[in-house]
């Protein structure tokens, strides 16, 4: 077993999981005056960011050689930028007129979080080859999905309290990377 890949996968794991859990109950966070339309386009900003992150991530690692050669430096400067804009959300989230901060924040986090994902995928890959890249995929899919119960197994009363569980778990995410 090699440990370097068992700090990766749980990384990954938690990141993932820890990012959707926390999605999905942005509603026990923020203030009940945000409409449920709004508390929707937070989440559709978050996965777009996520989206574009991955797909600029993997753009410029196909064409900037330092990052095809360095996954973990990448890796950790999107856990850094996630771990800077969610500190950031957690101070505004409370605040019933924050909207559009709040918009950019939950896209700048999911940027953060497209950065990492699929590096820790192809890096978990790299690690573990010859063996059969599901496999290393598979383990890291239970790990998210793990994490993500844990999470929502929360008591629903914990309100804002998920964003420093969440940031607590990307900062434990840069540590194991």
């Amino acid at each position: 077993a090699n440990p370097t890949y068992g700090r990766l996968v749980l990384a990954a794991g938690i990141l993932a999981g820890s990012g959707a859990a926390w999605q999905g109950v942005f509603h026990d966070i923020l203030p009940s005056t945000y409409p449920d339309a709004f508390v929707g386009w937070l989440g559709f900003a978050n996965s777009m960011g996520t989206n574009l992150g991955a797909v600029g991530a993997g753009w410029l690692a196909s064409r900037w050689p330092l990052l095809r050669r360095n996954f973990k430096m990448t890796i950790i400067a999107g856990l850094l930028a996630m771990l800077a804009a969610g500190a950031a959300w957690s101070r505004r989230c409370s605040r019933e007129n924050a909207a559009v901060e709040l918009a950019l924040l939950s896209a700048t986090l999911g940027i953060g979080n497209g950065v990492a994902d699929p590096l820790f995928y192809e890096l978990g890959a790299e690690l573990t080859y010859p063996a059969p890249e599901g496999a290393s995929a598979g383990v890291l899919v239970f790990v998210c999905n793990a994490t993500a119960l844990v999470m929502l197994l929360l008591p629903a009363g914990v309100g804002a309290a998920m964003n420093f569980v969440f940031l607590g778990l990307v900062l434990v995410c840069v540590l194991l990377v």
